[in-house]
């Protein structure tokens, strides 16, 4: 079975004996070198190899839990030996069993195989298996035979099945007793029926019942026996725990595509930021994104417009992770065009907003910007804030300003008037954007890294790089943070401008 695992995670996968020996690779390339261990009723019995501790621990898991049950019902079958000593051919097929569902992981598939199995040693008319939905909680049956069209009904809440998956214990009804109406599969004149639950037993031995095996109708006057349930009943185990394992490497599955779309989606991301920053003449630019998960809201660019200007955009759209990632892409879209039509930061945030503003309402969401537009020529930057943290100017001696105007975030008003002001650069100014993942990045006891220091920062690197700068802010805040995970993503923008001036 290691083989579907690994195209199921899409990795190369190998096994070592508690030695660290290897018994067995599948998958192309190397396995990695990432490992976890295999532990059956709380005794390690060996490792599995991958490419991250992540596909490593869940092929682990459902190795522990397929080999934790097959040894509990070795077990079973080793304490059923004498009594089934006179029936050799049906401990076959239950051994065929085993191997026939070992390769297979669609629950429909193995549900149908154990019921053909079940058919071939107990002889029955009709016959279904049922299994309790994940999701809806509702018994669905997943294989049937002798009736047609029963695959995909949901069984009633009173009926038998839901009795035997309520109770977890088996039932035996004779030709000459009573069945509740309303069950599957329909009663006939003179009909017996043995139904099991589909026992699903952990490792430290607690049992949980996840459906039902139901046979009936055989010969007139013919019933079910004790011996026919015990059978009934060995299948229904490893088709409880052949189930459980399937869902188990469905759920792989389904994480490790949701993993590599992520990775698609960050790659995408990144690739929206600009690659380096523009040259400024007289100037010097710095710039860096961290987003808080894989993907994040956050947004910064860089944009020479057709007059020569430098245009700086930082925007954080609500929140973090795909959905905000969606958001940043579409909002950088709608602002580059409207920096290509020649507005000016102030009309360029008024049509973003009405661009966007159905699908932030609709999503609940909304963005906080800050544009502004640089001439190298004249040192004249030109800028409008939509509830964006205002920008921090440090002028000559360190002395720390903020560049704000009046507006308001995209997506919570449809008109917005956003305030465009204007001053004039001097040499060896700095202009320091951010958004709040910065100021509000917070130690594990809650207390945030705040504007004040910040502003200290930024008061003590007058002169130094753009990056440099990043450099130590960044610096402070994992300093302040000291590991705990991020809860925001985090954008720094630094404009310098020379010392000496350079401007044309």
């Amino acid at each position: 079975m290691l083989t579907p695992l690994a195209e199921a995670i899409g990795c190369a996968l190998a096994v070592d004996d508690r030695g660290s020996t290897e018994v067995v690779a599948v998958g192309s390339g190397s396995a990695g070198p990432a490992t976890a261990p295999i532990v059956v009723r709380a005794e390690p019995i060996g490792s599995v190899r991958a490419r991250d501790e992540a596909a490593a621990a869940g092929v682990a898991r459902v190795l522990s839990e397929v080999l934790g049950r097959r040894r509990y019902l070795e077990l079973e079958l080793e304490s059923m030996a004498d009594e089934l000593l006179v029936r050799y051919e049906e401990v076959t097929l239950l051994h065929g069993l085993a191997r026939a569902l070992g390769s297979v992981f669609d629950v429909p598939a193995v549900s149908q195989i154990a019921l053909d199995k079940a058919l071939h040693v107990i002889s029955a008319e009709r016959s279904l298996v049922a299994v309790v939905d994940e999701a809806s909680g509702l018994l669905v049956v997943t294989a049937a035979r002798g009736s047609d069209g029963l695959v995909g009904t949901t069984l009633a809440a009173y009926g038998l099945s839901a009795q035997i998956v309520a109770t977890g214990k088996r039932l035996i009804l004779h030709d000459d007793e009573a069945w509740q109406q309303g069950d599957l599969p329909e009663r006939r004149p003179g009909d017996a029926m043995l139904s099991v639950p589909l026992l699903l037993t952990s490792a430290d031995g607690e049992e949980a019942t996840i459906g039902v095996l139901t046979l009936a109708g055989r010969e007139a006057g013919e019933r079910f026996s004790a011996g026919d349930a015990s059978l009934a009943g060995a299948v229904a185990s490893q088709l409880a725990a052949t189930i459980h394992t399937s869902r188990s490497v469905q759920r792989l599955a389904v994480a490790e595509n949701l993993r590599r779309e992520v990775e698609i989606a960050a790659g995408i991301q990144r690739s929206l930021l600009p690659e380096s920053p523009p040259h400024v003449p007289g100037a010097r630019l710095g710039a860096r994104c961290v987003p808080a998960d894989d993907v994040g809201g956050d947004l910064y660019d860089l944009v020479i417009d057709g007059d020569g200007r430098l245009v700086l955009l930082i925007a954080d759209v609500a929140g973090h992770g795909i959905g905000s990632a969606l958001m940043m892409a579409m909002a950088r879209a709608i602002l580059r065009r409207e920096i290509a039509d020649g507005r000016g930061p102030a009309a360029v945030l008024a049509a973003t907003n009405v661009a966007l503003f159905d699908d932030l309402a609709n999503a609940g969401l909304f963005i906080t910007l800050f544009c502004a537009s640089y001439d190298p020529r004249s040192r004249s930057l030109v800028y409008a804030c939509g509830g964006q943290n205002p920008p921090l100017l440090c002028a000559a001696g360190g002395v720390v300003s903020e560049l704000d105007a009046d507006g308001m975030p995209a997506g919570i008003l449809r008109d917005v008037d956003f305030e465009e002001r204007s001053m004039t650069l001097a040499p060896g100014d700095v202009v320091v954007l951010y958004t709040d993942g910065v100021v509000e990045a917070r130690t594990g006891q809650g207390d945030q890294f705040g504007e004040e220091r910040l502003w200290a920062l930024v008061a003590a690197a007058r002169g130094v790089p753009p990056e440099e700068l990043i450099v130590r802010i960044t610096a402070a805040v994992d300093r302040h943070t000291a590991g705990a995970p991020p809860k925001d993503d985090s954008t720094l923008v630094v404009l310098a401008i020379d010392a000496a001036d350079t401007s044309e």
